[in-house]
């Protein structure tokens, strides 16, 4: 599994060290995900709300430094998978934690109460220490991953990072829709093994009902192949698997910048990034190693395949990426 969806009792967080832990732990980068539960519904309190209630409480010297980190905490560590979750009347949190991980469980539950709970209950309190009977993703940092590289197995386990992002950089040198000849002289051309790949993350997209999407593909010229045809023709196929709202842009590179020939493969979005050690093309019994990239490395990946660094073809649909920028953890 590479990413992982933790349940946290907001008014266990009460302290600057507890913040700070949460800080450090949690985020795309971290393979920690927080559970945004309970989530909006009108007139009630989100976890965020929440979350900041415990800290101001406790820290009411701090008020305004922590309404800030909280909002960058939510915006870059939380899934919000769990629209539907409320606190109705009389409820505790850890309750509706119980009754939400009944129908579709969570990773983890760290609850406020110092007292033992049972797995997948832990306290938040034991999380400065973790002890042995916590699993090894609560314990240790795990950066890097093994999925097999079937499409409904590969995306699964990205899904996370794919449908919480506003944008997605797609780096393969390989990646070629172009339908591949068939040996059979007669018989109709073969679908790309990119192609499938894009198919199955346009219908991740489509079932998570994320028609308004920026993706980039950056790609290596094909030997043989004319740059501006190359791209053209790519857009012309993948284009139809998206909806009209979403917008592509394909850069065909004879070099990278610099210069330098590039090989490396990477998915890469405005909520975090992976390396992908084999490739992006899908293929039934292979396994891949994912790689959880920290953010400095995906800003600078990000500038190195800007397409104004360099002489590329591109087919360019307008759209503007926010900024890397930087951030303290």
């Amino acid at each position: 599994m590479i990413y992982h969806e933790i349940a946290i009792d907001p008014s266990g967080v009460s302290s600057a060290e507890d913040f700070g832990l949460l800080q450090r732990m949690f985020g795309y980068e971290h393979g920690r995900l927080i559970a945004f539960m309970p989530a909006k519904p009108k007139g009630e309190k989100d976890w965020q709300i929440l979350l900041y209630e415990s800290l101001k409480r406790n820290n009411p010297e701090k008020a305004k430094s922590f309404e800030l980190a909280v909002k960058s905490l939510v915006k870059r560590s939380t899934l919000r998978s769990r629209n539907g979750t409320r606190l109705t009347t009389n409820q505790t949190w850890i309750d509706m934690a119980r009754s939400e991980h009944d129908r579709v469980p969570f990773d983890a539950i760290l609850c406020a109460n110092a007292e033992p709970c049972d797995p997948p209950i832990y306290s938040f309190r034991d999380l400065h220490i973790p002890p042995e009977s916590f699993p090894e993703f609560l314990r240790e940092a795990v950066h890097v991953s093994s999925t097999m590289k079937e499409p409904t197995i590969f995306l699964a386990a990205l899904r996370p990072l794919i449908c919480t992002a506003n944008r997605i950089t797609w780096i393969d040198a390989y990646f070629d829709p172009t339908p591949e000849p068939s040996p059979e002289a007669e018989a109709p051309p073969k679908e790309s093994i990119w192609l499938k790949s894009f198919k199955n993350l346009a219908k991740e997209l489509r079932e998570q009902r994320r028609t308004i999407i920026n993706i980039e593909i950056h790609a290596k010229t094909p030997e043989g192949r004319d740059g501006e045809e190359f791209v053209t023709s790519s857009v012309d196929l993948l284009k139809g698997w998206l909806p009209d709202t979403t917008n592509i842009k394909l850069t065909s590179w004879s070099e990278k910048y610099h210069g330098q020939k590039f090989h490396a493969r990477y998915l890469l979005t405005d909520k975090g990034g992976v390396g992908l050690e084999y490739g992006t093309d899908m293929r039934m019994n292979q396994r891949t190693d994912v790689s959880l990239l920290p953010h400095p490395v995906i800003c600078q990946r990000m500038s190195e395949f800007d397409s104004q660094s360099a002489t590329p073809t591109p087919y360019n649909l307008d759209f503007s990426f926010a900024s890397c920028g930087t951030r303290s953890i």
